[in-house]
């Protein structure tokens, strides 16, 4: 879908990392952790700014319409 990729692509790096690793390779929470250099808890908060980080991106890109 073309706006996940304008959405994604207009997030800062570490949150498209953070989400890429998460949902498109299935990666867990400790993963992404490790991938960013943060403990569980950091990884799972920065993950869920980085879910609505992508919702207004993807709104605002068209999404759901």
């Amino acid at each position: 879908d073309e706006a996940v990729a304008v959405a994604l692509a207009g997030l800062p790096p570490h949150y498209e990392r953070a989400l890429r690793a998460k949902y498109l390779d299935g990666a867990t929470v400790a993963e992404v952790g490790k991938e960013l250099g943060l403990g569980v808890s950091a990884a799972e908060s920065l993950l869920a700014r980085a879910r609505q980080a992508f919702k207004a991106a993807y709104t605002a890109a068209g999404g759901d319409r």
